[in-house]
């Protein structure tokens, strides 16, 4: 771990050298790409509340499996634990789904913005 403090301390010195172009490149995106850029926000912060969605689903699958394996596999506990498996794959299957519009939403964006740089120059 020692051996890297050097690579580290460099590279966030080079970050911090960068951190003032940074307003000037998100109005250059911005301007090229206006639309594209507040869905990859959105995207982005949709993609952000899953994994918060998944840990809470999954504490309340844990505690209804304990219970449905306490009454023996009751259908009235098991019925609860089956409805939060259905949840928690739903919440998966739409994290891999936002995570593909993301994808689709930043190569448009990128073309957008290359576009945009090449008309400027």
């Amino acid at each position: 771990m020692a051996q890297n403090v050097p690579f580290l301390t460099a590279r966030f010195r080079k970050l911090l050298a960068e951190l003032p172009h940074l307003p000037r490149a998100l109005a250059l995106v911005w301007q090229a790409a206006r639309h594209w850029t507040a869905a990859w926000a959105a995207l982005l912060v949709v993609q952000g509340l899953l994994p918060l969605a998944t840990v809470y689903l999954s504490r309340a699958l844990v505690n209804r499996v304990v219970a449905a394996f306490r009454s023996r596999g009751a259908w009235e506990d098991l019925r609860p634990a089956l409805v939060l498996v259905a949840l928690m794959a739903g919440i998966l299957l739409l994290a891999e789904a936002l995570r593909a519009a993301a994808g689709w939403v930043r190569t448009a964006q990128s073309e957008l913005v290359q576009d945009h740089i090449s008309r400027l120059v």
